[in-house]
């Protein structure tokens, strides 16, 4: 497929970036969390998927972040897939993409400029892949692959960002020829979900309690709304000797003050007691908890619910225009929207009066 545009805007250009004669290249190993490099004021961060498996969808985050003093316009993030990865639409949604395959693999643009970045201002763009569940075997794929990312400007000009980070491949996976779209994970040695705790890892634990029971953390930072977040990659899949696995499904969590106070699950691998998390569908979170509770935070739709307290879901759906109304009837929200990330943060938990 060449040429394929999702959707294709006219950007007007107010100032654009010149190009560095000195590239920013950064390689990470296979299973490093996040990787950063600059091009003069911008700062480009990839956040590759964690273990890919047939059949399951994962998620590439690319982030751009202003660090000039200056706006910047005609910005470009390019992502190369390996050409085994099957790319979906971007998010957010009418986010500016085009998509050509080579034999070299998938490579997507992505328009992070539309509006002028202001100073200080950061934009992500999150990419979902899925591997093909099919016509594999332990011969077709290695332990992991490469994914790289840089930055562009007018004409696709690269502005001296460059980063790589290896994929890691569920091999046995492969090898078994395992049909993951159809089927379930076995749980019975995974992390479990609760409102204050994934698994052995609880809200209020300091870093290194974190590492004392999933020693094969890493630490981790992320750009949010210009401003640098810390936390850990904690690695939940318990192993033989019941010590967890960096093979088995991770948590992010977010570290305030040096201690744990919210933890991301992205991983279908880690579920609540009644077997929900990412890719559930609300009138499945309905069936367990009841009607619940909704918002918007981020400029995502939200659901919370005071039968499954502390822990929000984080779903696939469009944010209303009037969100008076979705926080007084959450009904609105369709059944099968999907849920696309959890938090665990703690807390009791009421719904909200209109």
């Amino acid at each position: 497929m060449v040429g394929r545009v999702w959707r294709t805007i006219a950007v007007l250009t107010l100032t654009t970036l010149s190009a560095c004669e000195v590239v920013d290249r950064i390689r990470a190993g296979s299973g490093q969390d996040t990787v950063a490099a600059r091009a003069g004021g911008v700062t480009l961060n990839l956040e590759p998927p964690g273990v890919v498996r047939p059949g399951e969808e994962a998620t590439i985050r690319l982030s751009v972040w202003n660090r000039a003093d200056t706006a910047v316009t005609e910005l470009r993030a390019e992502l190369l897939l390996p050409a085994w990865m099957e790319p979906g639409p971007p998010e957010p949604e009418g986010t500016e993409v085009t998509m050509v395959s080579s034999g070299e693999g998938t490579r997507l643009s992505y328009q992070m400029a539309r509006s002028p970045l202001q100073p200080g201002e950061s934009r992500t763009v999150v990419q979902r892949v899925r591997t093909p569940a099919q016509h594999w075997s332990g011969a077709d794929i290695s332990p992991s692959r490469t994914i790289r990312a840089w930055l562009a400007g007018p004409g696709g000009h690269p502005l001296g960002a460059e980063v790589e980070s290896e994929v890691v491949v569920d091999a046995t996976a492969f090898a078994e020829g395992a049909d993951a779209a159809g089927q379930r994970h076995d749980l019975q040695d995974a992390a479990e979900i609760q409102g204050d705790r994934v698994g052995a890892v609880r809200l209020g634990m300091s870093a290194d309690e974190v590492r004392q029971v999933a020693p094969q953390s890493r630490d981790t930072t992320w750009q949010a709304e210009g401003t640098t977040e810390r936390g850990m990659v904690v690695p939940l899949r318990a192993g033989a000797a019941g010590q967890p696995q960096a093979a088995g499904p991770n948590a992010v969590v977010r570290l305030v003050n040096g201690r744990v106070n919210g933890i991301w699950v992205r991983d279908r691998g880690i579920r609540t007691a009644e077997g929900l998390g990412v890719g559930s569908r609300v009138e499945e979170l309905r069936t367990a908890y009841g009607q619940g509770c909704a918002g918007v935070r981020e400029g995502r739709v939200v659901m919370w619910f005071p039968e499954k307290p502390g822990i929000s879901f984080i779903l696939d759906a469009q944010v209303p225009s009037d969100l008076t109304a979705l926080r007084r009837d959450p009904g609105q929200i369709p059944g099968s929207a999907t849920v696309r990330d959890v938090f665990a943060r703690g807390g009791t938990d009421t719904c909200p009066s209109a």
